[in-house]
């Protein structure tokens, strides 16, 4: 008699999501970022409100959207404010922003616009 091996469902393993930009004025990343990492409440991480649901919406050339994606339960695992500087090098600063979750899903009732 053969052994027949099985593979069943189990824990699901969803990878980190990175997201690079160049630096604007903006600050939400960086304050969502320091959620997880603000000791300035008496020395305890202040972790009110650092799970988001959010949604990654992809444009094309023509700035139109094309997809988009929920992601749910999201929190920041690393946030880069700048990227290396160097007056050397002939190119624009980068913000970075590791994203942890708990799950995605693609939105269907978003379609590529027709040519």
């Amino acid at each position: 008699m053969a052994t027949l091996t099985r593979k069943l469902p189990g824990l699901t393993h969803y990878h980190t999501i990175t997201l690079e930009a160049g630096i604007t004025c903006d600050p939400t990343f960086e304050e969502w970022a320091n959620l997880v990492s603000d000791f300035s409440q008496q020395g305890k991480t202040n972790l009110k409100n650092f799970r988001k649901d959010l949604a990654i919406d992809l444009f094309d050339e023509e700035d139109r959207l094309v997809k988009r994606y929920l992601v749910y339960r999201a929190w920041v695992s690393e946030y880069v404010a700048l990227d290396d500087l160097d007056s050397n090098v002939n190119r624009i600063a980068i913000t970075k922003i590791t994203i942890e979750n708990e799950g995605w899903e693609r939105n269907r009732s978003v379609s590529p616009p027709e040519e």
